[in-house]
């Protein structure tokens, strides 16, 4: 078993060194670093226009991910802040349930209403207008909600 590791890494190392002499010996141009050199020389304005886009948008997601992890070192004290006393927290979650019901109530009263100047043959700018409310919520919620 051994005699055949043996003989099968040698034929490897023969290969290896043929292919290798071959690509030197080739012509001008057929070798890694000759296609590298060659390539950096013909650079064109587009390609570089391109690179110093890429580059900016790399610096750009880096500074967002940063502001991402800052963001969440500062969540991370005001959550610290709130779990003080147990019962903060309690009250700040029957708040939030509160709130939530009041803003599904809104919202509920929202959809009716679109829904209503809709079948009154009123236009998005109408709607918009008399309930005042932006067009794009206006267009959100008939394509959500009203079909």
């Amino acid at each position: 078993m051994a005699v055949v590791l043996i003989l099968s890494g040698i034929t490897i190392i023969i290969f290896s060194l043929y292919s290798l002499l071959k690509e030197a010996k080739g012509p001008k141009g057929s070798n890694f670093k000759d296609i590298l050199d060659n390539s950096t020389h013909n650079m064109d304005d587009t390609k570089m226009l391109i690179g110093e886009m890429r580059r900016e948008f790399a610096e750009t997601i880096l500074e967002l991910q940063q502001e991402i992890m800052r963001l969440k070192e500062g969540n991370s004290v005001v959550e610290e802040d709130i779990t003080d006393s147990e019962s903060e927290e309690a009250q700040d979650l029957n708040n939030m349930g509160e709130e939530r019901e009041t803003a599904n109530s809104n919202n509920n009263v929202k959809i009716n209403d679109i829904e209503k100047l809709l079948k009154e043959g009123y236009s998005i700018d109408e709607i918009s207008e008399k309930l005042e409310i932006n067009k794009g919520e206006i267009l959100l919620i008939k394509d959500l909600y009203l079909k």
